[in-house]
């Protein structure tokens, strides 16, 4: 990258464009035909050598409307052709405009609807490649696995029992033919496709969208989690509602957490149709209102939780909270204490 921006800098300065034209000009003579290079290009006769720009990947050039933009063609082995008509366009200035792109021949972008498939049919593995402060704000889409950008090749690099520990999920096997990375904007995401496939992720996938494109589809259609500090907060100041999708007979077993409401999962959709006096009668506690900001779900493990989030989503409940680690960490945190 710092190479490539010390030659396009060198451009901008009248002395040099010469000099540089001159130094590109013979490779270019043997390898493209005349017609193929760029003639009208103030002080620059010739395109630079493969080498300065094969790693490079263009993308659309500001300018004047099906002029400029047809400069570019795509990357390959033999770096950008570029069209004479197009390239007397161009103005010096514009060349600082290249980015370049994190390069992965076997990364294919996923869409919106891949990644609602996914998470329905609960396949493949997602990957949230975000700082964990931003999933407090957005949560996270599915059941995701958060490995920060940062901490990406190393994490991949732990054994999977580590991995586990450390992410509260599986370690992906390098053959999983259904990775997708996430981030907030899809930037990010490409950076971790990058990186996973130099690790040996053959058939990693970028949801380009990401985060930004989700939340837009689905507005605050992602619970967030809360975790069990969250939850005794909760229950030592008598504050927000807890809600069990367990089965009756299993809090006989054990009990519930707090004042927790004890609606199973299978009713959930018919209860919170209920009128305020019809759900008090049969749940013995109110109704809560659709715009409440601090519901937590909870089950035994999580599982329940998450689909009964979904339920209460479509039902509009819009900022419900998701309790992952449920009553098996609950009562391991209460046993401990």
């Amino acid at each position: 990258m710092a190479s490539l921006t010390r030659h396009f800098s060198r451009l901008c300065r009248p002395a040099a464009r010469q000099a540089v034209a001159r130094s590109w000009r013979a490779p270019l003579d043997k390898s493209f035909p005349a017609a193929a290079r760029p003639t009208s290009l103030p002080g620059l006769s010739h395109r630079p050598p493969t080498s300065v720009i094969s790693s490079a990947h263009f993308h659309g050039f500001a300018g004047r409307p099906n002029s400029d933009n047809e400069l570019l063609k795509d990357v390959h082995g033999n770096g950008v052709a570029w069209t004479p008509n197009s390239v007397r366009t161009i103005s010096w200035w514009k060349l600082l405009k290249i980015k370049v792109a994190p390069q992965s021949a076997n990364t294919d972008d996923v869409t919106a609807s891949d990644v609602e498939r996914m998470v329905s049919e609960k396949t493949g593995i997602l990957i949230d490649v975000r700082n964990p402060p931003e999933l407090e704000d957005t949560g996270k889409i599915g059941d995701a696995i958060n490995v920060p950008l940062g901490e990406l090749t190393e994490a991949f690099n732990l054994p999977d029992d580590e991995f586990e520990r450390k992410y509260g999920a599986p370690k992906p096997p390098k053959d999983a033919d259904n990775l997708v990375v996430y981030c907030r904007s899809g930037v990010r995401a490409a950076a971790g496709c990058e990186e996973l496939g130099k690790l040996g992720f053959d058939n990693v996938k970028r949801y380009a969208g990401s985060m930004n494109e989700w939340t837009s589809l689905h507005p605050n259609v992602t619970p967030k989690d809360v975790t069990t500090s969250d939850v005794e907060q909760m229950v030592n100041n008598n504050t927000g509602i807890l809600l069990d999708v367990r089965n009756p007979n299993e809090l006989e077993e054990t009990g519930k957490i707090g004042d927790a409401i004890n609606v199973p999962l299978g009713e959930i959709v018919e209860a919170f149709k209920l009128s305020d006096a019809e759900f008090q009668a049969k749940y013995a506690a109110p109704l809560p209102p659709k715009d409440v900001e601090d519901m937590v779900v909870y089950c035994r493990s999580g599982v329940r939780a998450a689909n009964a989030c979904a339920e209460l989503i479509k039902l509009g409940y819009l900022k419900v909270n998701r309790y992952p680690g449920s009553w098996l960490e609950w009562s391991a945190r209460t046993a401990e204490t």
